[in-house]
């Protein structure tokens, strides 16, 4: 009897498992599928980008030294602002943090200024 247990436990098991890997699978697959729509949207960027910074160089006389400039600048300054254990900035009515990429505090509702509208996109 006991042996009948004990391969009853070991099917539910497997099959427990079995379940659990195909939840698994397709999670992964729809991993994938999003990876490949992001790199399509990534790579119609670019080219964008480039026009983007073509038409600004041209018409603001920029260089390519002071766009890697702002980069490394932009960079910095990101990394400082996300860094593990980075307070987040407070809210100027309640005073509790406020979350990243969001213009209105969780806790009372209010509405603050960002510094950028590219902060809303954190």
């Amino acid at each position: 009897m006991d042996n009948l247990f004990s391969a009853m436990e070991n099917f539910r098991s497997a099959q427990k498992a079995e379940e659990k890997a195909e939840f698994i699978a397709a999670k992964a697959e729809g991993m994938a599928q999003r990876l490949e729509r992001l790199e399509r949207i990534v790579a119609r960027l670019v080219p964008l980008n480039r026009a983007i910074w073509d038409i600004l160089s041209e018409a603001a006389n920029l260089t390519e030294k002071e766009l890697k400039d702002r980069l490394r600048q932009m960079a910095s300054e990101q990394s400082a602002a996300t860094r593990p254990g980075a307070p987040a900035p407070p809210c100027p009515k309640c005073g509790r943090p406020l979350e990243r990429g969001r213009d209105i505090c969780m806790y009372c509702g209010i509405r603050h200024e960002v510094g950028s509208v590219f902060d809303l996109l954190q």
